[in-house]
């Protein structure tokens, strides 16, 4: 008998069917009927003698895709026919309809931001969904977005746009965009989390772009006896970003790329300059060919601590101030402190010295300036104006 059984497996030959190598008799079902049963199999855990219900839910025009978020329990049905979104409660299956651009054929989610991404593909455009409020935000993409994928662990998402051959990549965090080159006509688009790679299905040139976002970290640390602000732009995963801090910090760049430096001098302080894997005091474009060190030196600004005003003079001790002085003058002074001096006014002359001003000399910033010493007036004439004595 097994001689003469020689059929394609599931496949019916006389009342046998072949399964592997085990021939079954009594085999009425029909192939097509087999297919559906697999399908069935694959979404659903299946056990012998187990029980399963459907249930049909309705949704828009055409749906093209659907995608879920395990975290809030939603399922977000992306309606090509009627530009719409179907979101059903996967606790109910009570649907809500979101409106989406023209043409909504493929959708994806982050289930860490609870964002959901729906590429357009007739209107060149994605719409970013609030999961929580169902309000919507227009991306603009590139020609004919087929697909989208998403890396949670990076906040990215990655869309592939089969009529401009190339992949638009959006930040999470803002909405900003970039463009990667692909093949010709990418029809899909998948992430891979751990090695954050992304890789393009090219259907038109027969390929695959894989995009390596390889990341190099620049780690700043700060330094003397001053402080004040580094801001720093450059690119992660292909958009551009930018920080601003006063304290060390590491952030992360792609490989390759060039990170733009800038210090920034804090009150009463004056940038010295750079250190490490930048020299210097401008700015530095630092290229990210390797993992960074850079160290941003900012010390105390003594020189020109007091002003007499109305003239060139700077110094960097009331003392001196005053010993430069003329009749009349009036000294400005830093609303800091001015430690361990003795001042001593013996000069037959009128004086004004006013405490609390800025770097700049602009204005007063409402505090004091702090003798940490002594004043003695021997002779003259002194008026003073926010000036604390200890």
């Amino acid at each position: 008998m097994e001689s003469k059984l020689t059929g394609e497996e599931g496949r019916p030959v006389g009342n046998h069917c072949r399964f592997g190598s085990e021939w079954r008799k009594r085999c009425t079902t029909s192939f097509p009927f087999l297919a559906t049963l697999l399908s069935i199999v694959i979404v659903l855990p299946f056990t012998a003698g187990a029980e399963y219900a459907t249930t049909t839910v309705t949704a828009g025009s055409g749906p093209r895709a659907v995608a879920v978020n395990p975290v809030t329990n939603r399922v977000y049905v992306a309606n090509y026919g009627n530009n719409t979104v179907t979101v059903i409660d996967g606790e109910t299956n009570l649907t809500t309809t979101v409106a989406t651009g023209t043409g909504p054929r493929a959708v994806a989610v982050d289930p860490l931001t609870n964002k959901i991404y729906v590429a357009n593909s007739d209107s060149n455009s994605v719409t970013v969904i609030d999961g929580a409020t169902n309000s919507t935000t227009t991306v603009t993409s590139g020609t004919n977005p087929t697909a989208v994928a998403v890396n949670p662990d990076t906040n990215r998402v990655y869309v592939s746009n089969a009529g401009s051959g190339n992949v638009t990549v959006i930040d999470g965090t803002n909405n900003s965009t970039a463009t990667v080159a692909a093949g010709t006509g990418p029809q899909a688009v998948a992430v891979n989390p751990v090695t954050n790679r992304i890789y393009a299905a090219n259907y038109g040139s027969n390929n695959v772009t894989v995009i390596d976002w390889a990341n190099k970290s620049l780690t700043l640390t700060f330094s003397g006896t001053g402080g004040g602000i580094v801001t720093g732009s450059g690119k992660r995963n292909g958009i551009p970003v930018s920080f601003s801090t006063n304290t060390g910090v590491t952030q992360y760049f792609d490989i390759g790329t060039t990170v733009n430096l800038h210090g920034e001098q804090g009150e009463y302080s004056i940038f010295t300059g750079w250190s490490e894997a930048c020299s210097g005091t401008s700015d530095c474009a630092l290229p990210m060919t390797d993992n960074r060190d850079v160290a941003a030196v900012f010390d105390f600004y003594t020189a020109h601590k007091t002003w007499i005003e109305g003239t060139e003079t700077y110094k960097p001790t009331l003392l001196e101030a005053y010993t430069a002085a003329e009749p009349n003058d009036i000294i400005l002074a830093w609303g800091t402190d001015f430690n361990g001096e003795t001042l001593i006014l013996d000069k037959n002359i009128a004086v004004t010295l006013k405490g609390g001003y800025n770097r700049e000399y602009t204005n007063d910033n409402g505090g004091f300036t702090t003798l940490q010493g002594s004043l003695t007036v021997k002779s003259g004439l002194l008026t003073v104006e926010q000036l604390i004595i200890r």
